[in-house]
């Protein structure tokens, strides 16, 4: 148990104590199936009995309704099928069903018995029911009926009997299951009060034990022992509270030792801290006469620094005028060059348009001279056709000769021949029209030739024009070119000295406000030179002060035992 912890062990006693309300949960559980078994059956064998007596009562009965049916010479209306009465009934579905099976050889002894009797029961209710006298009928009942009924009574008493036997073996053995189920549940709950209260005492124990170590731990602690230590071998909780104890102690221990060096260095610093500062004292007043001597100085230097200051701003306004007028220059230098560009490319546009006219009226002329050359093969072919013409007019004037001869029988090639001789007159009437018109538009192609070619050596008088205009608007553009580059060029330089001499201006202001600066920082340190001075004086006070303090520090730490 000591190599447990607090919570394993807690977790024993819960298991444990689970574990015996399991066994008594069980074995109720057991035990009240048994009672519920038995007291069913004891039950079923007590209806049982009810329905025993109950069926006997009604035989009986039915006996002595049988006998006044006799007396008084009545028909008997009772039931004389043994299978169809209600004990019949019972009994036959009694002996096809399985507790017949499961009830004892003496019991099933009796049943088999109680069938043999009660057939022959109800056979001497049918046989005195056929009996001829009442005399004969009294004696088939004193002799059948009433001896059967007793025998039958007999063995329904013995089955009654048997059936009570084992009611009272019941009834003892509930006695005896309840009786094991009160002592189980005694036994259980006393060893769970048993176990429980030891281990109780158990945890206890551990735990006032390891209080009790705790306490006499603190107790040293706050005496200022810090080399007490607690037993931590033990694997529960106190264990690593004991090793988290002796963890803290030796980290005050080692504060402690540590307050100790502090507090001897402290003193020895703070002799030192109070020599220094007698020392100390005694050069700010030597700086603070320094810094005055240095501040009428920088004051001259400040003056000095107001005229550099405003001439480096005329020198700025100057430059910045000239900057001004070069930029103006530059764009108007910028936009003749654009200009130029311009004007260069459309005379090259002209010059292009103008090669593209020249070429357009070569090919025009090309064109004229083979429309003057179809023109002469289209005379040609005009002067074959008048040629064909005149045959025609010959041969019609031969047929109208052939004609003539014929008589009446030439007439009708008389009339073509007349005919034909027309058309071809009239075919050289047009002939000759065609020829005056293609020789006056030969002379018209003659004079678009001559004007063609006036035209082109025109034109190639005013591309050699424009070329030349081109080649001095080129010229002219290397020109603003390198002009252009000049001008960059200045622009770049005097953006550079602009640059500078504003860099020159706000130097010197800049300088002009750091000398000022200088100044009141000079003037700054005069004063803080005095405070410190007399800062240095509160300082060998406190330093005698902090002297004290540790030695007081050290007479406290001194208290723990480390």
């Amino acid at each position: 148990m000591r190599k447990l912890s607090i919570k394993q062990k807690l977790l024993a006693v819960f298991i444990t104590i689970i574990t015996l309300v399991l066994i008594d949960g069980a074995s109720t559980f057991y035990i009240e199936k048994k009672i519920s078994d038995l007291t069913t059956e004891t039950i079923e064998l007590h209806n049982e009995t009810i329905l025993l007596k109950s069926r006997l009562i009604d035989h009986i009965t039915w006996m002595n309704q049988l006998l006044e049916t006799i007396i008084e010479k009545n028909e008997f209306k009772g039931q004389t099928d043994p299978t169809k009465c209600a004990f019949g009934e019972w009994y036959y579905s009694f002996k096809k069903s399985d507790d017949y099976l499961s009830i004892d050889q003496s019991r099933k002894k009796l049943i088999d018995d109680m069938e043999n009797y009660h057939t022959k029961l109800h056979a001497s209710a049918v046989n005195i029911k056929e009996s001829d006298s009442t005399n004969e009928a009294l004696a088939i009942y004193k002799s059948d009926t009433k001896p059967n009924v007793i025998k039958l009574q007999s063995i329904f008493n013995s089955y009654i009997i048997a059936i009570n036997t084992i009611m009272e073996a019941d009834e003892s053995d509930l006695e005896k299951l309840q009786k094991i189920a009160s002592i189980i549940k005694i036994i259980i709950i006393f060893t769970a009060i048993s176990i429980s209260a030891i281990l109780s005492i158990i945890i206890i124990r551990s735990i006032m034990k390891s209080f009790r170590l705790f306490s006499t731990g603190f107790d040293k602690v706050s005496k200022g022992d810090l080399t007490t230590t607690i037993d931590d071998s033990r694997n529960d909780e106190f264990g690593l509270l004991a090793g988290s104890f002796n963890s803290f102690v030796e980290e005050i221990r080692g504060v402690v030792n540590e307050i100790l060096d502090m507090s001897a260095q402290l003193a020895s610093s703070s002799e030192e801290l109070a020599s220094t500062s007698l020392s100390f004292s005694e050069n700010a007043q030597s700086q603070a006469a320094s810094s005055e001597e240095v501040t009428a100085t920088i004051e001259e230097i400040s003056a000095g620094m107001d005229g550099v200051s405003v001439s480096a701003q005329q020198q700025a306004a100057r430059l910045n005028d000239l900057v001004t007028i070069r930029e103006k220059l530059n764009k108007n230098v910028q936009d003749m060059k654009t200009r130029i560009n311009s004007t260069l490319k459309q005379s090259e546009t002209i010059a292009d348009k103008a090669k593209s006219g020249e070429a357009s009226l070569n090919s025009m002329d090309t064109s004229i001279q083979k429309i003057g050359e179809s023109s002469g093969e289209v005379t040609n072919i005009v002067q074959i056709i008048n040629d064909i013409s005149d045959k025609i007019n010959l041969l019609s004037l031969n047929a109208a000769i052939e004609a003539a001869r014929a008589g009446d029988s030439g007439r009708g090639f008389a009339v073509v021949a007349d005919e034909i001789s027309k058309l071809a007159d009239q075919t050289a009437t047009s002939i000759k029209d065609i020829d005056r018109l293609i020789k006056a538009n030969d002379v018209e192609i003659q004079n678009g030739l001559i004007n063609v070619k006036s035209t082109v050596d025109i034109i190639s008088v005013i591309i050699d024009g424009v070329g030349e205009i081109s080649r001095m608007m080129h010229s002219i553009n290397d020109a603003m070119s390198e002009q252009v580059e000049i001008n960059e060029k200045a622009n770049n330089e005097m953006q550079q000295i602009k640059q500078r001499s504003d860099e020159i201006k706000h130097s010197s202001e800049e300088q002009k406000i750091a000398t000022e600066e200088i100044a009141k920082s000079i003037a700054d340190i005069s004063h803080i030179t005095q405070t410190t001075a007399s800062g240095a004086e509160e300082m060998t006070a406190n330093a005698e002060e902090i002297a004290g303090m540790a030695d007081r520090l050290k007479a406290r730490v001194d208290y723990f035992h480390v």
